[in-house]
């Protein structure tokens, strides 16, 4: 007989508590709006939808951001996904009043080594920087190794070296 199976039993206590538990939630959701501590408060919600409404129709809405790219520039840098890293780099870096390092002999009689690693330059010492604010190069005073023309560099591969 059915008696005899446990499954049975369990199967009827666990039918039984989703039945009552559906009656007891149904009638809490027939009238959510009563004035017990657990329900919605309706006057806050009114006015959060409010301030939502008054936003989108602000004049900061009306004038949604657009994209800044056109669509022949998208598919440019689309297609760029074909040439490598240091093609990249020097066809849309932008034209810059910064010094750049270069293989020719520069005004002091000092030639600027530079490595490439990936397309990428690094300068170890540089002697320029930029202040922010002032917009003007200041100069730094460090003290640097001087390699006689010739010798290996003390930094790693791939990163730029003064040599007078």
């Amino acid at each position: 007989s059915w008696m005899n199976i446990p499954y049975a039993a369990i199967l009827s206590f666990v039918l039984v508590f989703v039945i009552w538990s559906l009656h007891l939630v149904a009638a809490e959701l027939e009238n959510p709006f009563e004035g017990e501590v657990n329900d919605l408060n309706m006057h806050e919600m009114q006015l959060e939808l409010n301030n939502w409404l008054a936003e989108l129709s602000s004049e900061l809405a009306q004038n949604p951001p657009r994209l800044s790219m056109t669509p022949t520039r998208a598919l440019s840098r689309l297609d760029s996904k074909k040439r490598s890293f240091s093609e990249l780099v020097t066809s849309e870096a932008p034209d810059r009043d910064s010094p750049t390092p270069t293989n020719e002999s520069a005004s002091d009689g000092s030639k600027e080594l530079s490595a490439c690693s990936g397309g990428l330059m690094f300068a170890e010492h540089d002697q320029t920087t930029y202040d922010v604010e002032a917009q003007r190069p200041k100069q730094h005073e460090h003290k640097h190794e001087h390699l006689q023309e010739g010798s290996q560099p003390s930094q790693p591969e791939g990163v730029a070296a003064r040599v007078t």
